[in-house]
C-alpha cells in the first residue's frame, strides 16, 4: 500500500510542530511610522517586551538544541520580518519562520507563547484564532500543545482563556510579565 502524499505531508508536519516553537506578540518600542513627532515617540503593541522575550526564549532553545525552529506572528508584519532577519544574523542557521495568523502559528508548534496588549487582544486571538485551531487538529496534536501566555491581563479574562484551551485538551499556563516605560 502506497501512502499517500496528504499523509507524508501530514506526518512531516506533525514531525517539525514537536520541534517548533510558537511566539504571538513581539510588539514593537519605536518606530518611525509610530511616532507623532522626534520628541514625542509612542509604544506600539507591548512595547519591546515581546520581543526581547521571544529573543531570550529562542536563542536558549536554539543554543541547547540546534534543531529547534522558531514561528513568530505579529499583527505589525514589518516586526516579524525585523526579528527574524536580526534573529538569523546572531544565529546563523536558525530556523526560524513568520506566521501571518494566529492559526497559522499554532498549525506550526506544540509550544505557543503569547505576549500581547491586554485582555482585549487575548481574546480575539486565543477565541478567533488558537482555540479554534487546537479543536482542529488530531487528538494527540491537541494534548501535546502547550499554550502559556504571559500577557498581563484580567485574571477572569485569564481563567477563561485556560479554560477553552484545557476543553480541547491542551494545556494552558499564565505567566504574566509586568513590564516597564516605553522611554
Amino acid at each position: 500500500m502506497k501512502a499517500s502524499l496528504r499523509c507524508l505531508e501530514s506526518i512531516s508536519r506533525h514531525a517539525l510542530r514537536s520541534k517548533s516553537t510558537s511566539f504571538i506578540g513581539l510588539g514593537l518600542f519605536r518606530s518611525p511610522a509610530y511616532v507623532h513627532s522626534p520628541a514625542d515617540p509612542v509604544c506600539v503593541l507591548s512595547g519591546r517586551m515581546g520581543h526581547e522575550m521571544a529573543y531570550n526564549l529562542f536563542s536558549k532553545q536554539f543554543t541547547q538544541a540546534n534543531e529547534s525552529r522558531f514561528v513568530v506572528c505579529d499583527a505589525i508584519p514589518e516586526s516579524s520580518q525585523s526579528f527574524c532577519a536580526n534573529f538569523v544574523k546572531q544565529y546563523p542557521g536558525a530556523k526560524i519562520e513568520i506566521a501571518s495568523t494566529p492559526e497559522e502559528a499554532t498549525l506550526a508548534s506544540e509550544t505557543i507563547v503569547t505576549m500581547l496588549p491586554s485582555s482585549p487582544q487575548v481574546l480575539t486571538v486565543y477565541n478567533n484564532g488558537i482555540v479554534p485551531t487546537l479543536q482542529k487538529l488530531p487528538a494527540d496534536q491537541a494534548r501535546n500543545t502547550l499554550c502559556i501566555d504571559s500577557t498581563t491581563l484580567d485574571v477572569d479574562v485569564a481563567r477563561a482563556v485556560a479554560r477553552d484551551v484545557a476543553k480541547v485538551g491542551s494545556q494552558m499556563v499564565d505567566a504574566p510579565v509586568s513590564g516597564g516605560s516605553c522611554s
